[in-house]
């Protein structure tokens, strides 16, 4: 049986790492992992009528990743962001704009395939301009799934904007620094505490939290669940997140436990952080497919 595809709306950027220059964005990893896992994930985008523009295409063709739902800009350019990493292997990001990932326009295609998709992905990135608020909100009425990944990324991390785009999604998934900055109870309460209560004040059921080397945690009415991170030597942290919100996601859909759900998300995440750039080739160590 043919599954459903998800729809990962947002940035496309190109990530300048020490290691080189890497195709990513959040919505476009996760949509390369969905793939991966065997289930089509759309990339809703758009990118500049330029060299990297043509370069995205071309490497989305090469990957498998279909760019039916990428839109070209005939004024702004492709996205770009310089990333830093520091020993441990974090990132830091300098969002370059102006950028063409911030006008995706709600055309009659991409809401046809809205209507046919088995869940929407979006982040809150994405939110900075009017246009893709107005295109995201229109996708947001025909999805059954709807994951808000929360990406705080200064300047554009406004904390009532992004509560009030969390609010419209089913699932969030967020950090521990993300959940401390957006609940109105300090993790230092505890982190069930503070979920509890970003669950009251959002009207959301279904939180995934990430925390690094420190595992990851599923709060779902009133549930809360944990699961400790394998084992792995850290080649950097880019994209480790996004294989980690594929991967939940897709066995979500597939209508697993959220206890499966989470193990097969933090398996999946540390296969991709011991790798360098946000999507490395799976080879035989990669975690099998649910």
């Amino acid at each position: 049986m043919k599954l459903k595809p998800v729809l990962c709306f947002g940035e496309i950027v190109w990530d300048a790492l020490p290691a080189g220059i890497f195709l990513g964005g959040a919505p476009l990893n996760v949509a390369y992992h969905l793939n991966c896992l065997g289930r089509p994930g759309l990339p809703v985008s758009r990118v500049g009528d330029d060299f990297l523009g043509e370069e995205t295409l071309r490497r989305l063709h090469g990957k498998g990743v279909s760019d039916e739902l990428i839109q070209t800009d005939d004024d702004l350019p492709t996205g770009a962001v310089v990333v830093d990493l520091d020993p441990a292997g974090d990132a830091r990001y300098d969002i370059r704009e102006p950028a063409a990932w911030d006008a995706i326009e709600a055309t009659e295609k991409l809401l046809h395939a809205g209507g046919k998709a088995a869940a929407l992905v979006y982040g809150s990135l994405a939110l900075r301009k009017d246009v893709n608020r107005v295109a995201l909100s229109a996708l947001l009425e025909a999805a059954p799934v709807r994951l808000c990944d929360v990406n705080l990324r200064a300047p554009f991390d406004d904390r009532e904007r992004v509560l009030e785009w969390a609010a419209k999604a089913t699932h969030v998934k967020l950090n521990g620094e993300e959940l401390d900055r957006l609940s109105p109870v300090s993790t230092g309460e505890g982190l069930e505490k503070a979920l509890a209560a970003l669950a009251e004040t959002t009207g959301v059921g279904h939180f995934i939290l990430t925390r690094g080397g420190e595992g990851a945690h599923v709060w779902k009415e009133g549930r809360f669940l944990s699961a400790p991170v394998p084992e792995v030597e850290v080649a950097d942290t880019v994209g480790a997140g996004d294989a980690f919100t594929a991967a939940y996601l897709d066995a979500f859909l597939k209508g697993e436990e959220a206890s499966d759900c989470l193990e097969r998300a933090v398996e999946l995440g540390a296969y991709v952080a011991g790798r360098n750039g946000a999507q490395p080739d799976y080879d035989k160590k990669a975690p099998a497919k649910p």
